[in-house]
């Protein structure tokens, strides 16, 4: 398996190449979700290729973020510039940009970064189809699932095995963006996932009364990742990729974890019956930087043990409990439950005034001044800030650790060993031979004859130790053969320079063997302007009057839509508690054709492996059972899409698929799609690039929009008693419940009948006001996004927007809605209303 770690910057490259990895992943100042990392300009991407692919480590750069159409001929431009410097992949998001880079650059090889949310086997069959090399599966995917799809796959797999976790499916998550407008999406994520909530019951009460404690905390801020005990299952599972998470992280804490599992892997695959992960390998993961550990779903939903409520950020070694604290002398009495030294740091989380640190000064054992103390001893350590007895306190920084960590990257030590021959004879020229782990072989041959030697002739030693000075090299010398005539004479300048040209040979063959073939400028340029033509040649539809759609959550709902003016309908999906409910859904169907409505059915956003048998076969069924009175599907993710394809059901490409650029667009509608919902996250100028796509989009005007899907419950977690040992007590069919954070604003959530947990946003998205300009940009439909809300809010807000449509369309010049219509919108939503990202974006 490939060890893939993280790089930030050109230390923590190097960190990454020195401990072990077999690639490393990076970004470049563009395009990458990694925005605030500190990243690598033009020169240093060059610089890093050649630094990591001259020692036989692979370079991946990520452009996984997606891109706007201004943007597009930027990163096509850009992802030239990679070909060139000789990046061996390119990690990509937006699904357009992948088809544009399979055009233009067919040389490249394309990893689908896990922001594509790519978590079955259909997911994953549509990537390979459009010519993926590898899949970054979604971080939820089991053991289980994750052997059933690498078996099928037709491409290579990839999963994080150890870092920071997402609360959320990755590409998913709309919270940083609709709170603050920094997109997860773009780069920009603020991480509020990681802030302080209180989990509130509808009336705004708090929880408390249900768990017996006030159920505040980080409530959305999971632990980090660590696979190190169940790297054999991975083994077995047949993944090809392990991923580092940590591109925000400093070099030492990349040359740590790096380091722990190159040697647990290499140990893995030397006895592979007897490997246990090594109780001081987790110590050094946990002490470089923890927010304490899981294995997250590889092994199950550890429910509420995947979580680290109470601490968002590194929470180090537990060090043991404040035995007493001298305010006068401000000294601190603990017994150490692991080693201290000098220049360590502490944190005390004491009993009030939250947590405080420092770094260890000095400190006395029984009165006598030490540098280091061991676990087991009792010590006093200067501590200014209040504590008291039983406070708990942690080594958050050892120094030991960190200056190891340092020592293993401050010199290049990683060396690809070499067999170099040298033959020389009176007569012949000095000619050299060298040959990588490989195969590869090289020769070099000086233009200096060698002469008959008066007093000091070639020998062996001689030869081997000027061979051997390749100190400045990414080479050692591992054997030297030597055919060294008698009584020749070379000098020492030729060997040395014939040296130097030899390696500079061996470098040029390698990495001309291990990167991808360059691509000419012209024929880029030559490509580019053929693949403009699919744009430009799309056979055009003429513009018809969008339609109103409704998506509901449940049969009254549905019915409610229809009765009031909807001309389609998208029912609530197979995963939902309506679904659940046994109610006969044929009444909407004969309600349907009566009104002359269409009806959709709804595929899941979010489906596992083990359940995909029952997903196609259920779509099957209702389409067998409704025929042709069934207009389609709405298809949610790649998977649903590639169900839907298959099945030769009309299919309406949703908005979760972040259609972001005119190129997704079009390349969805080449799959099959007729429609295509676009992203909640563009705004009015980037909408109007689609204007010119008429008939075939369709734009969310109204709902209550989810900003976060998880295999995690909060409510299971901290209400319902769910853990690794432990059931959930189902609380969610007690009450409704939300997240109120520290201004005050409440994101309700809500489960469906896996347990699987939808955050929405705290306002409701409505575009009344704007429905004359939307108009104007020729989408197929206007779509109300009321899953979530009852047949009596789904009746009005359908009847308002029915009224004003048929209003903006008849005259759309002079178009605003009537007070009335605002008031009833209003009203329905307390008030709290928002544009999304109408005005400002992303």
């Amino acid at each position: 398996m490939e060890l893939l770690a993280p790089a930030g910057n050109f230390e923590a490259l190097r960190a990454a190449v020195e401990n072990g990895a077999d690639a490393v992943y990076l970004g470049g100042k563009s395009f990458s979700a990694r925005a605030q990392a500190e990243n690598f300009s033009e020169a240093e991407l060059r610089e890093a290729a050649d630094y990591a692919q001259s020692r036989g480590v692979k370079l991946y750069i990520a452009m996984n973020t997606l891109v706007n159409d201004r943007e597009m001929t930027e990163a096509l431009d850009y992802a030239f510039f990679l070909n060139q410097v000789g990046i061996n992949a390119i990690i990509v998001q937006d699904l357009g940009l992948l088809c544009n880079l399979r055009r233009v650059l067919p040389e490249m090889k394309l990893h689908a970064s896990t922001q594509m949310t790519a978590h079955n086997l259909a997911g994953v069959d549509l990537l390979t189809r459009l010519g993926v090399e590898r899949v970054i599966l979604s971080r939820e995917v089991s053991l289980e699932d994750l052997r059933s799809i690498a078996s099928r796959a037709g491409c290579e797999l990839e999963v994080f095995i150890h870092g920071a976790l997402c609360i959320c499916y990755s590409g998913q998550c709309l919270l940083s963006s609709m709170v603050g407008g920094r997109s997860g999406n773009r780069g920009r994520c603020a991480q509020p996932c990681r802030m302080n909530y209180t989990l509130v019951k509808k009336n705004g009460q708090s929880a408390k009364h249900e768990t017996g404690e006030d159920p505040e905390g980080h409530l959305l801020s999971p632990r980090d990742l660590n696979t190190l005990a169940i790297l054999p299952e991975l083994w077995e599972s047949g993944v090809r990729s392990l991923k580092i998470e940590g591109r925000m992280k400093k070099p030492e804490y990349v040359a740590t974890v790096v380091r722990v599992y190159r040697q647990a892997l290499d140990r893995l695959y030397q006895e592979p019956g007897r490997f246990q992960a090594e109780p001081g390998e987790q110590r050094r993961l946990a002490q470089i930087f923890n927010r304490d550990f899981t294995t997250g779903y590889f092994t199950g939903n550890p429910g509420r043990d995947l979580m680290s409520y109470k601490r968002p950020n590194n929470r180090g070694l537990y060090l043991g409990r404040v035995r007493g604290w001298d305010a006068r002398a401000r000294v601190l009495t603990m017994m150490l439950e692991t080693d201290l030294s000098l220049g360590d740091g502490i944190e005390v989380w004491v009993t009030r005034g939250g947590r405080s640190g420092v770094t260890v000064t000095s400190m006395e054992v029984g009165g006598r001044r030490v540098e280091r103390a061991r676990a087991g001893q009792i010590v006093d350590i200067p501590y200014e800030a209040r504590a008291v007895s039983g406070d708990r306190v942690f080594k958050t920084f050892d120094q030991e650790i960190e200056r190891e960590a340092r020592d293993s990257f401050a010199a290049s030590r990683r060396r690809v060993p070499l067999e170099i021959g040298i033959r020389a004879s009176v007569g012949e020229p000095l000619s050299l031979w060298a040959v990588d782990p490989q195969g590869r072989r090289v020769e070099a041959s000086s233009e200096h004859v060698c002469q008959a030697a008066d007093r000091h002739p070639l020998t062996r030693e001689v030869a081997l130790q000027q061979l051997d000075r390749l100190g400045n090299t990414p080479y050692s010398l591992a054997s030297l053969v030597a055919e060294i005539g008698p009584g020749v004479m070379a000098p020492l300048s030729v060997l040395n320079s014939t040296r130097r040209e030899l390696i500079e040979r061996v470098s040029e063959a390698r990495l001309t063997a291990f990167r991808p073939a360059r691509v000419d400028r012209e024929v880029f340029e030559e490509r580019l302007r053929e693949r403009a033509k699919d744009l430009r040649h799309r056979k055009r539809v003429e513009p018809l009057q969008p339609l109103l759609s409704a998506a509901v959550g449940d049969l009254a709902s549905a019915k409610k839509a229809i009765e009031m003016g909807a001309d389609q309908v998208y029912l609530p999906e197979m995963t939902s508690r309506a679904y659940d409910s046994g109610e006969d859904w044929g009444e909407v169907f004969k309600l349907a054709e009566a009104r002359g409505a269409e009806l959709y059915y709804s595929l899941p956003r979010i489906w596992t492996e083990g359940g995909a048998g029952a997903v196609e076969r259920h779509l099957k069924e209702t389409a067998g059972r409704w025929g042709a009175k069934l207009a389609g599907a709405v298809a949610p993710s790649l998977g649903s899409l590639e169900i839907a394809i298959r099945a030769g059901i009309n299919v309406l490409a949703d908005y979760p698929l972040n259609v972001f650029n005119r190129w997704t667009l079009h390349e969805l509608l080449e799959m099959g799609a007729s429609r295509v919902a676009l992203s909640l996250e563009l705004n009015l100028r980037q909408l109007q690039d689609f204007a010119a796509f008429p008939g075939c989009t369709e734009i969310v005007v109204h709902g209550s929009i989810p900003v976060m899907t998880s295999e995690h419950c909060v409510l299971g977690g901290v209400v319902g008693g769910r853990s690794e040992q432990d059931s959930c007590t189902a609380p969610c069919m007690d009450g409704k419940y939300a997240l109120k954070d520290r201004l005050g604003l409440e994101f309700p959530i809500e489960t469906d009948r896996f347990c699987r947990m939808q955050v929405f946003n705290s306002r409701t998205l409505d575009l009344l006001d704007n429905l004359a300009s939307l108009v104007e940009l020729h989408p197929r439909s206007l779509r109300l996004e009321v899953r979530r809300m009852d047949a009596g809010y789904v009746g009005a807000v359908v009847g308002v927007y029915r009224r004003e449509l048929d209003r903006a369309l008849a005259k759309p010049q002079a178009y605003e809605p009537l007070p009335a219509s605002r008031q009833t919108v209003m009203e329905l939503c307390g008030g709290s209303v928002t544009r999304g990202h109408l005005f400002r974006g992303v």
